[in-house]
């Protein structure tokens, strides 16, 4: 299997788990299990087509898969080969310069590079937060949490950032990050962005406010700090 095959096969899997997240789980409340099925997703996605297991290629679901692939990229293929140039008729050398396939590589490579260096950049100013830990701000990143003294709630806020914390949260960013990066051209990528971090609040929010007694108190303060 080449990279594009590879690459092609990923993002058609993509498809296919978000469109049953959005149709089926995306408005349920089961907070943890919507987190579990959007990693596994992209982890299965990503492994799937990887696997030579029989049982595997028989399914339906694959098959249809492999069938896509195969016509993705073969128009790619077509476009991506460049067409020879023939001198005579026992005599034929490729068009001069980079070949369509090339061109794309090169872009791809490129883009990729840009979404990558935007992450570090991510990543700079969160350390730059972590160390000035400047005013009305609250958040935390693996291990570390900063919450300004000042906000309304402080308590509540940490056991919000506390829930991230132990849950490790950060990693999930992380591995959605770079997946996006890598797969910059489909949207689904960036959807599974958005939705894992919703799921991440959904679920401080639910911890943090069954520690309070008014569940209203807590809806107060998201909306006095917001």
């Amino acid at each position: 299997m080449n990279a594009l095959t590879y690459l092609i096969q990923v993002n058609l899997y993509l498809v296919l788990f978000y469109s049953l997240y959005y149709l089926i789980l995306r408005n349920e409340t089961f907070f943890k299990m919507n987190r579990l099925y959007l990693v596994g997703s992209v982890a299965l996605a990503l492994a799937i087509p990887l696997l030579k297991a029989e049982w595997i290629k028989d399914l339906f679901v694959t098959e249809q898969i492999y069938y896509a692939t195969q016509k993705v990229s073969s128009t790619v293929n077509e476009v991506m080969i460049g067409e020879p140039i023939y001198i005579d008729r026992d005599f034929a050398i490729q068009q001069k310069g980079i070949t369509a396939g090339q061109a794309f590589w090169i872009l791809y490579g490129s883009i990729t590079l840009l979404f990558l260096l935007n992450f570090l950049r991510k990543l700079y100013f969160v350390n730059r937060a972590l160390n000035d830990k400047s005013k009305h701000q609250a958040f935390s990143f693996f291990n570390k949490v900063v919450v300004d003294e000042e906000l309304q709630g402080k308590e509540t806020i940490i056991d919000h950032e506390m829930v991230h914390v132990k849950q490790w949260h950060s990693i999930d960013v992380i591995f959605f990050e770079l997946f996006a990066a890598f797969n910059w051209f489909n949207p689904i990528a960036f959807f599974y962005k958005k939705a894992i971090k919703n799921i991440h609040e959904f679920i401080a929010d639910e911890t943090a406010a069954s520690t309070l007694e008014d569940k209203s108190e807590y809806a107060l303060l998201l909306v006095s700090n917001a």
